[in-house]
């Protein structure tokens, strides 16, 4: 009699196996219930318990939510600062306008007298944080950036500049700066260069008062040239240290040259003067290689002396079109605006910059004679097209259909 299969049959989860996975799953509900008990730890129903008294209870703050950090960041900050402090802090703009305000919504039911039931829905962390910042008159400005200047963040920022002690004129005010569309382009990220930083230092300095924009665009105007000098200097300074070493070489190599060429003239011994010559040519053939680095280091330093140079013209034109722009309010109105805390609060405290400033660009204006040029241009280009087409049909052996 054989031998029954069941017997060579086995599971294909072995009982090991099986083990494993339970205690897998279990480890796993223990880690979570631990996780869930620290946030209960941590996170009660006032939000995050801090030790050291910087939002939450206590404070004029609510506890920023657990899911985002700019507010716990901002904060953190914020209570760092002395009753005379100020800090500027990179944000991404999403503190801007995140959370919704508290809202009455209809839930869809009626009540006896057939009105329809309202539920209130109450505000998000993140609208009551801005709220309570911008009803304490600690936010100063806020500056939108490009996109891409801080390397590996591609999201859009700004600078939200915080002050305790503002002048009195402005604790109702906040200044909103577009300063998104001057910048200059590179391959890994963007850069702010310093006529983007001179707007930007000019418009928060002046705070919408055209009378300071003359001194500011001296002012700014020269401390910004003088760092431009100073990081040109610095540049062409380290180039020269970078390529000292070529250039100990060189000069050398140029001794050795000239002495062997003074000693070539004197020689009289055709035997030996051939060997000088022999001597020097190598000596040549030695310095063509750090002659090159020489020239790729004089290359370097002159294209940051013209870079500096650019720079600097730009830093004049800037200075000309901010002292113009302050002449031309509803041209400001595209750059930079003075907002009152009324205004913020009938925008639900949303300090997204596009609600207050026209950061709209129009399209080009085309003439209507370079419009129609341009179309028939188009047109004949059509007609080639369709002619080559044509001829490439024909010569397959395809003949062009009959119009009639």
């Amino acid at each position: 009699m054989g031998r029954s299969r069941s017997s060579h049959w086995s599971s294909p989860i072995s009982p090991s196996r099986t083990s494993s996975g339970g205690s897998n799953r279990n480890s796993r509900r223990t880690t979570r219930r631990r996780k869930d008990k620290l946030k209960k730890e941590v996170f009660g129903k006032e939000g995050y318990k801090d030790p050291f008294g910087r939002f939450g209870r206590g404070t004029a703050f609510r506890s920023p939510p657990a899911g985002y950090g700019d507010y716990a960041f901002i904060l953190h900050i914020l209570a760092s600062l002395t009753d005379e402090g100020r800090a500027d802090v990179v944000c991404p703009q999403g503190v801007l306008f995140r959370g919704q305000p508290e809202v009455e919504e209809e839930t869809g039911e009626f009540d006896d007298d057939g009105n329809p039931k309202i539920k209130r829905r109450k505000a998000d962390d993140e609208h009551l944080i801005r709220e309570a910042l911008l009803q304490s008159h600690l936010i100063d400005a806020v500056i939108s950036l490009p996109l891409n200047v801080f390397y590996g963040a591609g999201v859009p920022a700004c600078l939200l500049i915080l002050r305790k002690n503002r002048p009195a004129s402005r604790t109702d005010k906040v200044l909103l700066v577009y300063a998104a569309r001057h910048y200059r382009e590179l391959s890994n990220q963007n850069e702010l260069r310093p006529q983007d930083v001179m707007r930007m230092l000019v418009h928060y300095h002046a705070y919408g008062d055209t009378k300071k924009v003359q001194k500011l665009v001296q002012q700014h105007g020269g401390r910004i040239r003088a760092e431009i000098e100073r990081r040109e200097q610095e540049e062409v300074e380290r180039l020269e240290a970078e390529y000292a070493m070529y250039a100990d070489k060189v000069a050398k190599l140029n001794e050795e040259i000239a002495a062997a060429k003074s000693k070539c003239k004197a020689e009289t011994s055709e035997t030996a003067k051939k060997e000088l010559e022999a001597a020097i040519s190598k000596l040549e053939k030695q310095r063509e290689k750090p002659a090159a680095k020489l020239a790729e280091r004089d290359e370097r330093i002159a294209e940051a002396r013209r870079k500096a140079e650019d720079d600097r013209r730009d830093v004049t034109a800037v200075g000309d079109e901010l002292i113009a722009l302050y002449d031309d309010p509803d041209e400001l109105l595209k750059h930079a605006r003075v907002v009152s805390l009324a205004e913020i609060e009938e925008n639900e405290f949303n300090l997204n910059i596009p609600r207050y400033v026209d950061t709209f660009e129009p399209e080009p204006r085309v003439e209507v004679k370079d419009a129609i040029r341009e179309l028939r241009a188009a047109s004949g280009e059509l007609a080639d097209a369709d002619a080559k087409l044509s001829q490439i049909l024909e010569s397959m052996g395809y003949a062009p259909a009959d119009p009639n």
